[in-house]
């Protein structure tokens, strides 16, 4: 098996629910991070920071659920393979 890149990256990019999936669990664990390493921050915080890391499982586990999800035909071969 060839591994091959794929042909249209940028539309990729714009249309993949699980790269948007991906990209809010990054955010989320990023201030998650900042929340657990500098406590003035999470005093800012409108909400518990125990629930940045309660969205941060849902949004990494969605990801894993949209990988898997038939979505419209954004880039790759025609023929399926």
């Amino acid at each position: 098996m060839k591994l091959k890149l794929v042909p249209d990256a940028g539309r990729l990019l714009k249309h993949s629910v699980t790269l948007r999936m991906i990209e809010a669990f990054v955010a989320i664990t990023v201030l998650e991070l900042v929340a657990t390493l500098a406590p003035t921050v999470a005093s800012y915080l409108p909400f518990n920071p125990i629930w940045l890391a309660a969205a941060a499982s849902v949004c990494g586990s969605l990801a894993w659920v949209f990988r898997f999800i038939l979505q419209r035909k954004i880039s790759g071969d025609e023929d399926g393979e």
